[in-house]
Protein backbone atom coordinates (compact mmCIF):
# COMPACT_ATOMS: atom_id res chain seq x y z
CA UNK A 1 0.00 0.00 0.00
CA UNK A 2 1.20 3.51 -0.77
CA UNK A 3 -0.13 6.73 0.76
CA UNK A 4 -0.07 10.07 -1.04
CA UNK A 5 -1.70 12.76 1.07
CA UNK A 6 -5.00 11.28 2.29
CA UNK A 7 -5.22 8.72 -0.53
CA UNK A 8 -4.22 5.06 -0.21
CA UNK A 9 -3.35 2.81 -3.15
CA UNK A 10 -2.87 -0.98 -3.00
CA UNK A 11 -1.14 -3.49 -5.30
CA UNK A 12 0.54 -1.42 -8.01
CA UNK A 13 3.91 0.02 -8.96
CA UNK A 14 4.65 3.61 -7.93
CA UNK A 15 6.73 5.63 -10.43
CA UNK A 16 8.77 8.66 -9.39
CA UNK A 17 10.68 10.66 -12.00
CA UNK A 18 13.62 12.90 -11.07
CA UNK A 19 16.37 14.29 -13.31
CA UNK A 20 15.77 11.74 -16.07
CA UNK A 21 15.65 8.76 -13.73
CA UNK A 22 12.56 6.60 -13.29
CA UNK A 23 12.16 5.19 -9.78
CA UNK A 24 9.69 2.30 -9.72
CA UNK A 25 8.48 0.90 -6.40
CA UNK A 26 6.77 -2.50 -6.49
CA UNK A 27 4.81 -3.94 -3.55
CA UNK A 28 6.75 -6.25 -1.23
CA UNK A 29 8.31 -6.41 2.19
CA UNK A 30 10.49 -4.47 1.75
CA UNK A 31 9.21 -2.92 -1.48
CA UNK A 32 11.28 -3.62 -4.61
CA UNK A 33 12.87 -0.48 -6.03
CA UNK A 34 14.09 -0.30 -9.62
CA UNK A 35 15.81 2.78 -11.08
CA UNK A 36 16.21 3.11 -14.84
CA UNK A 37 17.30 5.96 -17.09
CA UNK A 38 17.67 6.37 -20.81
CA UNK A 39 21.11 6.93 -22.31
CA UNK A 40 21.28 7.40 -26.08
CA UNK A 41 17.91 5.72 -26.53
CA UNK A 42 18.81 2.66 -24.45
CA UNK A 43 17.41 1.87 -20.98
CA UNK A 44 20.17 1.64 -18.37
CA UNK A 45 19.40 0.17 -14.94
CA UNK A 46 21.15 1.62 -11.90
CA UNK A 47 19.12 -0.44 -9.41
CA UNK A 48 17.11 -3.56 -10.24
CA UNK A 49 14.73 -4.83 -7.55
CA UNK A 50 16.84 -3.45 -4.65
CA UNK A 51 20.14 -4.69 -6.10
CA UNK A 52 22.94 -2.58 -7.60
CA UNK A 53 23.22 -2.86 -11.37
CA UNK A 54 26.55 -2.33 -13.11
CA UNK A 55 26.40 0.44 -15.70
CA UNK A 56 28.77 2.79 -17.56
CA UNK A 57 27.88 6.09 -15.87
CA UNK A 58 27.35 5.48 -12.14
CA UNK A 59 28.88 3.60 -9.23
CA UNK A 60 26.23 1.75 -7.23
CA UNK A 61 26.85 0.18 -3.81
CA UNK A 62 24.71 -1.49 -1.16
CA UNK A 63 25.34 -1.62 2.60
CA UNK A 64 24.48 -4.68 4.76
CA UNK A 65 21.32 -2.91 6.09
CA UNK A 66 20.21 -2.50 2.44
CA UNK A 67 20.87 1.20 1.77
CA UNK A 68 21.74 1.69 -1.91
CA UNK A 69 24.00 4.64 -2.81
CA UNK A 70 24.57 5.95 -6.33
CA UNK A 71 27.34 8.36 -7.36
CA UNK A 72 28.62 9.72 -10.66
CA UNK A 73 31.40 7.50 -12.02
CA UNK A 74 33.47 10.38 -13.47
CA UNK A 75 33.24 13.00 -10.71
CA UNK A 76 32.46 10.78 -7.72
CA UNK A 77 29.62 13.20 -6.82
CA UNK A 78 26.82 11.73 -4.70
CA UNK A 79 23.60 11.50 -6.76
CA UNK A 80 21.05 9.71 -4.56
CA UNK A 81 20.47 6.93 -2.05
CA UNK A 82 17.54 4.60 -1.49
CA UNK A 83 16.41 3.16 1.83
CA UNK A 84 13.86 0.39 1.08
CA UNK A 85 11.52 -0.34 3.98
CA UNK A 86 8.01 0.20 5.32
CA UNK A 87 8.73 3.91 4.76
CA UNK A 88 10.86 3.81 1.63
CA UNK A 89 12.86 6.97 1.14
CA UNK A 90 14.98 8.36 -1.66
CA UNK A 91 17.48 11.15 -0.88
CA UNK A 92 18.70 13.18 -3.86
CA UNK A 93 22.02 15.06 -3.70
CA UNK A 94 21.95 18.82 -4.32
CA UNK A 95 24.73 20.85 -5.93
CA UNK A 96 25.34 22.68 -2.63
CA UNK A 97 25.97 19.35 -0.88
CA UNK A 98 22.55 19.09 0.79
CA UNK A 99 19.80 16.59 0.09
CA UNK A 100 16.16 16.57 -1.01
CA UNK A 101 14.15 13.61 0.30
CA UNK A 102 11.04 11.83 -0.93
CA UNK A 103 9.29 9.32 1.31
CA UNK A 104 6.72 6.72 0.23
CA UNK A 105 4.73 5.08 3.02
Amino acid sequence: MAKFGGNEFIGFSVPLVFEGRYFIMEPGNPPNITVVREIKGTPVFEVLKNEPSSNPSTDVSKTPPGIITISDKESGRFLYKIRPGSETSVAFGKLDGGEISATIY
